[in-house]
């Protein structure tokens, strides 16, 4: 359960991930995937600096999701890596996204989550849940 993928592996992972959208949502990604590339002042990878604007998870949060994307830990998500993430957070099984979920939630990539690797980012996430809830809020009242 750890970030480390080889090139072929990714490859063949990329190919089945597309395979779980119709041609229009693929569309989309690649655009969007453009869209942020440009953003990012690169044409063929996203920064983590654009991801976190694209993705706002506060703090740990937003670092987490941004490291179980770039599988390759380059310190940057190409299309591959990209596809693979939408594709198992929109349209993955349940055990694919509890294994992404595990991972967002394993920090050092050991395979195991610490009482205190547990602990910051349940803090965060509450922490999240509270500032939208209260965001929510405003707008109704």
């Amino acid at each position: 359960m750890g970030n480390s993928h080889g090139s072929f592996e990714l490859a063949a992972e990329a190919r089945r991930a597309s395979e779980r959208f119709d041609d229009c949502e693929i569309k989309v990604i690649r655009e969007t995937f453009k869209d942020l590339c440009h953003l990012s002042g690169d044409n063929t990878r996203i920064d983590k600096e654009t991801f976190l604007q694209y993705f706002p998870l506060p703090g740990l949060l937003g670092e987490r999701l941004f490291a179980v994307f770039d599988k390759k830990n380059i310190g940057e998500v190409d299309y591959e890596e990209f596809v693979c993430g939408l594709a198992v957070t929109c349209r993955g099984s349940w055990a694919e996204k509890v294994e992404f979920i595990f991972n967002l939630y394993d920090v050092h990539g050991v395979g195991a989550v610490s009482r205190g690797e547990l602990a910051a980012l349940v803090s965060a996430a509450a922490t999240y849940t509270d500032t939208l809830f209260y965001m929510l809020l405003k707008l109704v009242v």
